[in-house]
């Protein structure tokens, strides 16, 4: 069976090709095939581009965004902070799921320089654990005399807008609860004073909110006295935190609230999701278009060649033989498309960060303000899913284009068009 599958095979790939020769009453036809051609390409290169740029996003919104904020947070109802601390580190900590976990305390502030005042979130951690993701943003001072005071690191947008210099005394207003639990009464905010000893640099809003100082300074101006206000907890699966810190906050020893990334900057993963799958349904359709071009040109050469088709199914052709040469024929325009727009697309895919650059520098123009986005600059993350689910469409789509035509020859009545 395969040996005469074979020949006939080939037979039929060399009468798709003959029949792909240009003709003088064949411009139309070829032009229509050409448009074909440029258009499965051009939504192959933009459709795998689109998806590595979304790809490189999500990937900085894990390492960066994800890396400075907790993935999951427990902090203590009542105002002295949490009574069972350390049982709950060590518990929490034995989990599989959790990487590691952090005694912090956090509260709103007031950042005042001379008349102005600039919104903060505090974050009050042992500074001795350098292993908190959060460092890795941190660039210290040197030679910063702090005397009495505790060290403060500010965000660099921060910095930069009030003009603060290394070791200069920085003083935060925050507000104070009256203890009472569920209360909305504050007492007069404390002034919480600090030496500048470092800048934080995450991107985006990050830096207009984010300050860091010593755990137990920030303790002793909220009236904490359990040791820390919450835990933070970091995980190895970033995507499963809102499931798994709603169960270790179920089943913690005290009543706490319970907080995860994703009520905070899942907005961030929602948007780029959202615009995958946009770019998926525009683009695809595209790829649609383009196969409708073929499905047009096939129907095209069928009726120009029906006095050809005739003569085959004269010679012995069967109707199998001849839908299979029309198939083979789109195919082999659908393959141009997609071979070229799969080379463009991932070749843009792996340069497009470096094109950029060098285009920014050219021209004196930022594509993404850091000041705005959490990055300034455009990344992209080729995944070979993406390249193998976009050709394996893109065929599926010219495939179903090329059967209509390829009935219609298989249907052509050879005695009307022997003459």
């Amino acid at each position: 069976m395969a040996s005469t599958s074979m020949p006939q095979l080939r037979l039929a790939w060399r009468l798709a090709l003959r029949f792909r020769q240009n003709k003088h009453d064949q411009r139309f036809v070829s032009f229509i095939a050409g448009a074909s051609i440029a258009g499965i390409s051009l939504g192959c290169a933009v459709l795998i581009l689109l998806l590595s740029v979304m790809n490189g996003f999500e990937r900085e919104l894990e390492q960066r965004i994800l890396s400075a904020i907790p993935h999951g947070e427990l902090f203590a109802v009542s105002a002295t902070g949490l009574a069972t601390l350390e049982t709950g580190m060590l518990t929490i900590a034995a989990d599989p799921n959790v990487k590691a976990v952090y005694a912090y305390t956090q509260q709103s502030a007031l950042l005042q320089v001379n008349n102005t005042l600039h919104g903060l979130s505090i974050t009050g951690l042992d500074l001795n654990v350098t292993t908190h993701p959060l460092w890795q943003f941190v660039t210290p001072f040197s030679d910063v005399f702090q005397g009495d005071l505790p060290p403060i690191y500010l965000g660099q947008a921060v910095v930069a807008k009030f003009d603060l210099q290394p070791g200069q005394t920085v003083q935060l207003l925050i507000p104070l609860s009256d203890g009472g639990q569920g209360s909305q009464q504050f007492k007069a905010p404390t002034l919480f004073q600090g030496v500048l000893a470092g800048t934080i640099h995450v991107g985006g809003e990050a830096d207009q909110l984010l300050a860091l100082t010593s755990l137990q300074p920030l303790n002793d101006s909220l009236g904490i006295t359990s040791g820390a206000k919450g835990l933070q907890i970091y995980y190895h699966d970033v995507f499963a935190a809102s499931q798994l810190t709603h169960a270790i906050g179920y089943d913690y020893p005290e009543g706490v609230y319970i907080s995860d990334w994703t009520r905070t900057h899942g907005h961030l993963y929602q948007d780029i999701q959202l615009v995958k799958v946009i770019v998926y349904i525009v683009l695809l359709l595209v790829i649609a278009v383009a196969s409708f071009n073929i499905l047009s040109s096939l129907t095209m050469a069928v009726k120009n060649k029906q006095a050809h088709i005739a003569i085959l199914k004269t010679m012995g052709a069967s109707p199998e033989f001849l839908a299979r040469v029309f198939v083979l024929q789109g195919l082999y325009n659908a393959l141009l498309g997609i071979v070229s727009g799969t080379l463009i697309g991932v070749g843009l895919s792996l340069y497009l960060s470096d094109i950029i650059r060098g285009l920014e520098n050219i021209f004196g123009l930022a594509v993404l303000s850091g000041d705005i986005y959490f990055i300034d600059f455009l990344p992209t993350h080729l995944q070979g899913t993406d390249v193998v689910v976009t050709v394996i469409l893109a065929l599926l789509l010219s495939v179903l284009a090329t059967l209509y035509p390829a009935k219609k020859a298989a249907n052509v009545v050879a005695a009307k068009f022997l003459h």
